[in-house]
């Protein structure tokens, strides 16, 4: 028996694509004027966003080393920053270690850090730096530091305690000391920027100031060369 012959279906019919000349044509005037007022109402935002993130880049975002500076000189501290030098381990907590700063804001530093937390005996110095190392904030005061500036710090601590060290420093006297070593990890990973290890921070108050110490620990904490986040540098750990 013959197989039937098919007879292909007609093609169907398909709409070609407006050119964009005849999608410009079939606007109205007043439709290409709106465009045009939306194109540059959104220009606008983004040069204005451009400035906007320019200008918290210069500042640090309100809460870098300037308003840091700004702030602890309206309470009377002094403010030192230092180049760090080195992030190399020493095996002894007795190895003599000559630092660029007292109290001591980076460089070589026992293998080991401290536990974060407050003490009520000093620490040791050589170990703490390695707590700087990770981005931790060291706050430190003298034995003729008012026993209500003593309870004001261990109040400040509480409020967030991550990534902080606070202990007595018989050394500093009726001083309180604020630590920091901050670096950026783009410079640590170039090859152009070869012995690189960031800068240490260094304020000395003769009382407390919740702002400015506020304002240094939101600029420098979580900072470190060798960085932790600062949800793991927890009290005890």
């Amino acid at each position: 028996m013959a197989k039937k012959s098919r007879t292909p279906p007609p093609p169907r019919r398909v709409q070609a694509p407006k050119t964009r000349t005849e999608a410009r044509a079939s606007r109205s005037p007043d439709d290409r004027r709106k465009l045009l007022v939306l194109g540059a109402v959104s220009a606008s935002g983004v040069v204005i966003l451009a400035v906007v993130i320019g200008l918290l880049a210069l500042r640090g975002g309100g809460g870098g080393a300037g308003a840091a500076k700004s702030a602890l000189a309206k309470a009377g501290c002094t403010y030192h920053e230092y180049p760090a030098t080195s992030q190399r381990h020493v095996t002894s907590l007795t190895a003599k270690v000559k630092y660029t700063s007292f109290p001591p804001t980076s460089g070589p530093h026992y293998l080991q850090p401290a536990l974060w937390g407050i003490y009520t005996s000093p620490l040791v110095q050589i170990q703490s730096v390695h707590n700087l190392e990770h981005g931790g904030i060291v706050l430190q005061y003298g034995p003729k530091v008012p026993r209500s500036d003593v309870d004001a710090i261990s109040a400040f601590y509480s409020d967030s305690p991550n990534g902080m060290l606070v202990a007595p420093l018989p050394a500093l006297g009726s001083r309180i000391s604020l630590a920091a070593w901050t670096a950026d990890p783009a410079k640590l990973a170039s090859r152009d920027a070869p012995g690189y290890h960031g800068t240490g921070h260094l304020a000395l108050c003769t009382r407390f100031d919740e702002r400015a110490f506020k304002v240094f620990r939101s600029a420098f904490r979580a900072k470190g060369p060798e960085r932790y986040p600062l949800s793991a540098l927890q009290p005890g750990s």
